[in-house]
């Protein structure tokens, strides 16, 4: 809260300084005396508003000088650019550009300065003079000595010789450089130029690489294993070189010392030096494992310690992610394999999965091999298991490839045995391949029927091979795999007799060896195939004469927006078929006169017909059962359907034979009805099916529903198109009828519980439906048939300091009205008290027993809440049930009037005084009020009136202690009886001493106790007290508002304060409005203290941090605009001003001598003349905390354009 005093603080500063010195007219005063009341607005109120308060601003011309360039020398280059013996040509064209005797230098022969690239490590004294040469004018050579060089930044400030920053510089000549030059050539004068120097960048030295050497040699130091560590690393042995990035030069060499050095492996982590040699895990049978010598952290701060220059070293831990392998700069110990080798071998294994697939040790040779020598080992029981390729011991499960190796108990057995001078590891390559099967069946597929003069093709053969009953492979036969058996059992290679055969295998079951699936899978039954060589029959002439047919059944749907599927079945049996074998079906269209379309016959085989005409080629084959697309705008027309056999398998012409079946008489009618009307989760469904020929290009389906006694359609729903599979059955050709069935949910409307409703099915080329359509107007019909409606009132009571109704509404004329109200009259006038809408009904499940015709009994329950109003109590009232279309209630609705009746017969207004006393200046009363009449009227105020001044003094709200279950005893029939207790407490000043007061009890609707009430006055018990007039100690507690305030605008004055920015020095001008005045409050009053500003002179202590805290706020429409606080010494602001005026007329409260002000609050905006401007005059209990605070508020102010016409203009 401090920050929020010192923003105001500072914005006031000069207000203060100004604001005493106004003078003029005073706008709206009011006399300074003294009043106990709040005053009124001033009565002659000058308009104020406010201007644009633009702030005018001076216009600066500002101008620009246009630089004068430098000359434009051309070929300028850097001497370290120049190549030897050019230098004469650029001296050449640099003196045609230069004034005359204006002298050039260049450096031409120096050293490379850029070898030493890092700030930090470069120094310009590392650098003999004589290293350099200059060319002069004339070409004349110059060798500098000591003094003539020196290090430039790039502004050309000479820096120190070895900058610690890293960026650009240059060697150049000094001062005394350009002196000797100039003594040298005295034709021309030499001046310092920036353009010719030796260029040097110098960067950061971070991210640098590290090396490391032996440095006994260069070669790696080389252990074999032996089961110990290696020898303990002497950092004495290494040199660590401190590389530039990516290891492209060395820039520094550092000598370890113990903890700086540590051993990586080759992903580069960190390795334990005890375990370097140690751990001898040489992966995937690897004969040697490698280490590298790296820095620590240690390790790289002492090399930062050396070298401060260099910022950073490349982590090797920060990028392991990175690296590949040992880095080729890292000195390495080298630990090779000394074990002997195990050799597994065995000849080629395989087995029988769950039969014989187990590890015979017998097959197996063990072989330890160590040099030269051989020896064989004898196995044992759990030596060996079954591997997958990845070196996991398993339990084979599937058929497939394992590889048999030693266990672990084997090698731990074998290592203990050899002395540990042992090496395995597995891999494919050392174990034995082993190969599990499974026993499968076989089947031979292919033709069992076959024409003599076609030949034998056993390429159209295969054999699947099934595991388990399940198909897992289909292996292609090849030569020599079977061969074909006449029934003499001789071997026929090419049949040339008609006759019975068998297909035998004769070179399968090696052929499934050698294939890398069918490996796996043995065949376990022998694999043959009977084949029937057959010799074709010849038909006669008789034969071709033949000609049958039959058309069994067609149908016709529509599958897209342009096409539909005629959906024919029959068959065609002709001997003509041997020489014309290609069957068509043909469309023709009897309305157009021609064919429309033409497919091929996908034969289906007829054995009925074979029956019938087994003399007839081909009968057996000779049945069709297919769709045929045709155009959809074909679809309604006359078709027939034509048979053909023809020679030509192309396009059905050539040779051919024809059976023309009977005309398809397509359906032109219009059909549809309604399968069922029903009335569910509160929507009514509809369905059923509307199929005709005329919807044909007509996709959008829509179902109407018609008020037949209104004749007006009610609604209607697109998209109601469902399948309807059995309807093609009825009507097989209409094109839709497989989807002509319609499902809609419709909404419930009112009109549907009493009149004749009639659904209208559409088929149009509009979504909406409103053009190009087909109708089918399904039969009037009465919905509902229970038109009753009947209400009832479950409960009426109060509760909660509600009006609570509960009790049910039933009747089909709430169909369509889903928003129900509880309507509260008052029954003699009629006028409305209060009402209750929800769309939410309550659920009545009784309901329906009793009216099963109404459809939304089950929700015609109610029950609501309604606010108590007066007039609720004392008189009778009348409810309205009522259903409505529409949220307000109050179209479109069906009522149900219930009785009047009266919520409580006892109007009477009963109280009594139980106590009242007067102790100092506290008055205790406490009692009862109850009546009726309270109903409505929910706030209870008890008001303390002096009948010697006639005037209210102080009103209690009674919001607690108010339960009298004596009172509701006494008058059970009374509403507020068992609450209409009060026991209060007034805290009263001198100014009532000797006083008649009296008690009056209220119950009011207002929340400030004032308008609609009912009274019961105590005039018959007085009290009269005797108050101090000013307390001797304590403070007011900050719960207490009932305290004695007051306050008083003496005037408000516009005026303009005009100054000058500090900052931007442009001038300001501001609007204010200076308000004098004066307020007091005994809130939070500390009577311990003479005055506030005794109170908040005491500084360093808590008695400050809890004082009362003052302040004023200016607000438009309810806005802060502005606000002043009150400081103890009023500085910075005329507040805590002293009124000995006010202190006179109210001796009794605190801080009322120091109560007057002048303040100046400022307009940011334009305040229009209907604005409410407001002043609000507020107290804090403390500054700590400014949300505990009681407040006067005064009349509202309109100020206008014209307030500022007459403002006094105040200079700052």
């Amino acid at each position: 809260m401090k920050e929020h005093k010192k923003l105001y603080k500072a914005g006031k500063l000069w207000v203060t300084a100004t604001l005493f010195a106004f003078a003029g007219v005073v706008l709206a005063a009011s006399p300074a005396a003294a009043d106990d009341t709040v005053n009124a607005a001033p009565q002659a109120s000058a308009a104020v508003t406010t201007d644009n308060g633009q702030a005018a601003t001076a216009n600066t011309d500002l101008q620009s000088t246009q630089a004068t360039s430098t000359p434009n020398y051309q070929q300028v280059v850097a001497s370290n650019q120049l190549e030897s013996g050019s230098t004469s040509g650029i001296f050449t064209n640099l003196a045609a550009a230069t004034p005359y005797n204006k002298g050039l230098y260049m450096f031409t022969d120096n050293p490379n300065v850029n070898d030493y690239t890092y700030a930090g490590q470069f120094s310009l004294s590392n650098y003999d003079p004589s290293s350099f040469k200059l060319t002069l004018n004339g070409a004349k050579d110059y060798q500098p000595v000591a003094g003539d060089l020196g290090l430039f930044d790039k502004n050309g400030n000479q820096v120190s010789d070895s900058p610690s920053a890293a960026g650009a510089y240059s060697i150049n000549l000094t001062a005394a450089g350009l002196a000797h030059i100039n003594a040298a050539d005295d034709e021309h004068h030499y001046d310092f130029d920036s353009r010719f120097g030796i260029d040097v960048y110098l960067k950061e030295a971070t991210d640098l690489g590290i090396e490391t050497a032996f440095n006994d040699s260069p070669e790696n130091h080389v252990y074999t294993y032996n089961g110990q560590s290696v020898p303990a690393l002497n950092p004495s042995d290494v040199t660590v070189k401190i590389m530039s990035q990516y290891s492209i030069k060395q820039i520094a060499t550092y000598h370890p010392v113990a903890g700086d050095l540590e051993y990586v492996d080759e992903e580069g982590k960190n390795v334990d030096p005890q375990q370097v040699g140690l751990d001898g895990n040489f992966s995937n049978s690897a004969l040697e494992k490698q280490y590298g010598i790296y820095v620590t952290e240690q390790g790289i701060e002492n090399i930062q310690r050396q070298y401060p220059f260099i910022k950073s070293i490349y982590n090797l831990n920060n990028h392991r992610d990175e690296l590949i392998g040992l880095s080729v700069g890292l000195a390495k110990i080298i630990v090779k394999a000394g074990q002997g080798q195990l050799s597994l071998s065995a000849t080629p294994q395989n087995s029988c999965l769950g039969a014989d697939d187990y590890i015979k040790l017998s097959d197996y040779t063990l072989k330890y091999v160590l040099g030269s020598n051989q020896q064989e080992i004898s196995l044992q029981d759990g030596d060996l298991a079954f591997f997958d390729e990845n070196g996991n011991q398993v339990t084979p499960t599937q058929p497939g490839t394992y590889y048999v190796s030693l266990t672990e108990s084997a090698l731990n057995r074998l290592n203990s045995q050899l002395g540990g001078n042992l090496q395995y590891h597995f891999n494919t390559k050392n174990a034995v391949k082993y190969r599990i099967w499974v026993n499968a069946t076989a089947k031979l597929n292919g033709p069992s029927k076959i024409e003599l003069n076609q030949g034998f093709d056993l390429s159209k053969y295969s054999v699947t091979l099934f595991y388990n009953g399940t198909p897992v492979y289909t292996y292609h036969l090849k030569a020599g795999d079977f061969k074909l058996v006449d029934q003499n059992g001789n071997d026929v290679t090419h049949p040339t007799i008609a006759g019975n055969y068998t297909l035998k295998e004769d070179r399968l079951l090696i052929s499934l060896e050698d294939d890398p699936v069918a490996m796996y899978y043995q065949p376990e039954n022998a694999v043959t195939k009977s084949i029937q060589l057959y010799q074709p029959y010849v038909p006669t002439a008789e034969d071709y004469k033949q000609n049958f047919g039959s058309l069994d059944g067609h149908s016709i749907r529509q599958v897209s927006d342009s096409e539909a599927a005629l959906h024919v079945a029959g068959w065609h049996a002709s001997g003509a078929s041997a020489v014309m074998p290609n069957g068509w079906l043909i469309v023709f269209d009897n309305t157009l006169g021609h064919e429309i379309k033409r497919v091929q016959i996908k034969p289906v085989n007829r054995p009925d017909v074979q029956a019938a005409y087994p003399n007839v080629y081909g009968s057996l084959q000779s049945g069709f059962d297919q769709d045929i697309l045709i155009p959809l705008a074909n679809a309604g027309d006359d078709l027939t359907i034509i048979a053909r056999y023809s020679s030509d398998a192309v396009s059905g012409e050539g040779q051919r034979i024809d059976h023309w079946f009977d005309r398809m008489n397509v359906d032109h009618g219009n059909h549809a009805y309604v399968d069922s009307v029903q009335f569910a989760n509160g929507q009514l469904h509809v369905a059923g099916w509307h199929a005709t020929n005329t919807a044909l290009g007509k996709p959008y389906h829509s179902i109407i529903v018609w008020d037949a006694t209104q004749g007006r359609e009610l609604e209607r729903v697109n998209n109601v198109t469902v399948n309807r599979p059995d309807i093609p059955g009825v009507y097989p050709t209409i094109v839709m009828a497989d989807h002509s069935g319609f499902s809609a949910d419709l909404k419930l409307l009112p009109e549907m519980a009493n009149d004749q409703i009639q659904f209208i099915s559409r088929y149009s080329t509009d979504e909406a439906g409103n053009q190009d359509y087909v109708d089918y107007w399904l039969g009037p019909q009465q919905l509902l048939a229970d038109h009753r409606n009947q209400a009832y009132l479950d409960n009426i009571n109060v509760q909660n300091g509600k009006l609570h109704i509960a009790g049910w509404h039933v009747t089909n004329q709430s169909i369509g009205r889903p928003y129900h109200s509880i309507i509260v009259l008052n029954a003699n006038t009629g006028r409305e008290l209060g009402r209750y809408t929800s769309s939410q009904p309550v659920s009545r499940p009784d309901l329906t027993r009793v009216f099963p015709g109404v459809i939304t009994a089950a929700q015609n329950g109610f029950s609501g809440d309604i606010a108590l109003t007066a007039g609720m109590g004392d008189q009778p009232i009348r409810i309205i049930s009522r259903w409505s279309a529409t949220a307000d209630s109050n179209s479109n609705y069906v009522d149900y009037w219930f009785a009047p009746q009266q919520l409580y017969p006892d109007l009477s207004n009963r109280a009594a005084l139980d106590g009242f006393t007067a102790q100092g200046a506290v008055i205790s009363a406490a009692g009862w009020h109850a009546t009726t009449q309270s109903l409505g009227r929910g706030h209870h105020y008890i008001i303390l009136f002096d009948q010697t001044a006639n005037r209210e003094v102080q009103r209690r709200e009674v919001t607690d202690n108010n339960n009298r279950p004596d009172v509701a005893q006494a008058f059970p029939g009374v509403y507020n009886a068992d609450h209409a207790g009060f026991n209060v407490q007034f805290i009263v000043d001198s100014s009532v001493n000797g006083h008649r007061l009296v008690i009056l009890s209220r119950w009011t609707d207002d929340p400030a106790g004032n308008g609609n009430a009912v009274d019961y006055w105590f005039g018959n018990q007085p009290v009269t007290p005797e108050a101090p007039v000013i307390p001797a100690g304590g403070v007011n507690s900050p719960d207490n508002h009932n305290v004695k305030k007051a306050f008083h605008i003496d005037s408000i004055k516009p005026v303009i304060y005009e100054y000058v920015d500090s900052e931007t020095k442009q001038p300001i001008s501001m609007r204010l409005l200076d308000v004098t005045g004066w307020m007091i409050s005994n809130y939070c009053a500390n009577w311990n203290y003479k005055s506030l500003r005794d109170q908040r002179m005491m500084h360093g202590n808590e008695v400050r941090k809890h004082a009362r805290y003052e302040e004023i706020i200016f607000q438009v429409n309810g806005q802060d605009v502005d606000r002043d606080l009150i400081e103890a010494e009023g500085w910075n602001n005329a507040m805590d001003m002293e009124r000995p005026d006010v202190a006179a007329a109210y001796p009794d409260v605190w801080n009322s001598l120091n109560s007057g002000f002048q303040n100046g609050f400022r307009i940011f905006r334009d305040i229009k003349p209907t604005d409410e401007c407001r002043f609000v005059f507020r107290y804090y209990a403390n500054d700590n905390d400014l949300t505990v605070y009681d407040q006067m508020v005064s009349p509202i102010y309109h100020f206008d354009a014209s307030t500022w016409d007459h403002a006094e203009i105040v200079k700052g």
